[in-house]
Formats: structure tokens, sequence, C-alpha cells
């Protein structure tokens, strides 16, 4: 799954929004676009995910992986993040 369909798939179009305003990005444009803008962005950090997002689209991500979804945002972040590293760690050791 790359990035730009996952942000798409749980991201709402408000929340890509603030994000590029954290970044001073322009915000205007259509969903596509924005997620385009703020992943081709220098200062893209998907560690800022849990700061712009509201809790559902947190829910939402778990939900994909299959992992638990209750808890406050920090809670269903670390248990995303910690995924999200092993399978970037994967990823990485089967590259030759």
């Amino acid at each position: 799954m790359n990035i730009y369909y996952l942000l798409d798939l749980i991201l709402f179009k408000d929340e890509v929004k603030d994000w590029l305003d954290i970044y001073d990005l322009p915000i205007s444009g259509n969903k596509t676009d924005l997620i385009e803008r703020l992943v081709n962005s220098s200062d893209f950090d998907l560690e800022d995910l849990p700061s712009v997002v509201y809790k559902e689209s947190l829910q939402s991500i778990a939900d994909l992986l299959e992992l638990p979804r209750s808890g406050t945002k920090p809670e269903i972040w670390s248990r995303i993040s910690d995924v999200l590293d092993q399978s970037i760690g994967m990823m990485n050791r089967l590259k030759f």
C-alpha cells in the first residue's frame, strides 16, 4: 500500500489542508492534489500525522492494520507506528 493511497483512504480533505497549513503550503485544490503536494514536500514527516488528524482517522488506520482501535490518539498511533516501523524494516531487509 503506497502512502498516497493510504492518506487518501483515511484522511478527510480538511485534515490534509490542516497539515499543509502547518508547513505553510498552499491549501487549494482537490484532495488528490493536496495529498501529492503534502507528500512531495521536503517537510513531510509521517510522524506528524497524529497531531493533524481526528481520532477517527487513526482508528481507520488501526482497522486497516487489524489493530485495536481503542485508546487515546497517542496510544493508537503507537500501535500503528510499531507496525509501520516493522514493515519498513522488513522491506529494507528484502532489498538486494
